[in-house]
């Protein structure tokens, strides 16, 4: 039950988030921290990707995201061909460190990343622009229950495999 609370929660204008989390918590004791991001008047929307990979605001990635057909940016397709592709580590829960990848899947579909923190705890975003420290499963529902752990990729990794895949899937330009 929590964790359909959680998917309305997600759903919701990011200024009703912190009185629902409240009022979820009376219901269903958790320990779901809504915590600051430096993005949340930049930008209008990001991803929970371009969140773990550090892509927000970032000019190189931008640049990319906007010669690419709609359809081309970090999220789902992006995560599969990375792994399908081998450019990812995976570890175990065990190896994982402070700001490794978890990623969530849905049906062996991608559906959700965060940052793994310390003391078993997940620091992701949710719905347009919210970041939340929670345990790993205090996600909504639709971010499906298996999940799975990657190394960290630096920004310029990252931003050359999206380059690659931009690449791959047609975008008109020069590949570096």
């Amino acid at each position: 039950m929590l964790r359909e609370e959680l998917q309305k929660l997600a759903e919701c204008e990011t200024i009703a988030q912190p009185a629902s989390l409240k009022q979820i918590t009376r219901n269903f004791p958790n320990s779901i921290r809504i915590i600051e991001s430096r993005y949340l008047q930049l930008r209008e929307q990001y991803t929970c990707l371009e969140h773990v990979l550090d892509f927000v605001e970032k000019n190189k990635y931008l640049d990319v995201l906007d010669r690419t057909p709609q359809e081309v940016f970090a999220g789902t397709n992006f995560v599969h061909w990375m792994i399908e592709s081998g450019h990812l580590t995976e570890i175990t829960e065990a190896e994982a460190q402070e700001d490794d990848l978890i990623f969530y899947f849905l049906e062996r579909k991608f559906r959700h990343a965060g940052l793994w923190c310390l003391n078993g705890r997940v620091c992701s975003k949710w719905g347009t622009k919210q970041l939340f420290n929670h345990e790993i499963l205090q996600i909504p529902l639709f971010y499906g229950t298996e999940f799975r752990f990657f190394r960290q990729l630096t920004y310029e990794i990252a931003l050359k495999l999206f380059e690659q895949f931009a690449f791959k899937n047609e975008l008109p330009f020069e590949h570096k």
